[in-house]
């Protein structure tokens, strides 16, 4: 299994753990959470290429952060908004693994 396989593995496990057996419907996402999983996309991305907690990876975190507009407590603000809504997590990994097939396929 190569690395990028891995990753999208590891999220469709994560997907499959926070949505539980009971579904209750699919939630859709709203502009800001969209707009967070660009920036989890991204995120997981650069893990692939620079070791958690270096300062690279940290100066690079900082810059994702900038580039789409989301600042800490915007991002506490969204991850409290999943947690209200459980379902939407799955939309979430969704749209999620939806970017990064797309970034593998190009």
């Amino acid at each position: 299994m190569n690395k990028k396989t891995g990753i999208i593995f590891c999220l469709v496990v994560s997907l499959w753990l926070t949505t539980g057996c009971e579904k209750k419907g699919t939630a859709d996402l709203t502009k800001d959470q969209k707009q967070f999983a660009r920036v989890y996309a991204a995120m997981v991305k650069l893990q692939q290429n620079f070791p958690k907690n270096t300062s690279t990876n940290i100066d690079s975190s900082q810059a994702i952060l900038q580039k789409y507009n989301i600042d800490i407590e915007t991002y506490h603000q969204i991850t409290q908004e999943l947690n209200e809504e459980p379902e939407r997590w799955e939309a979430f990994y969704k749209e999620v693994l939806e970017m990064l097939n797309d970034q593998i396929n190009e």
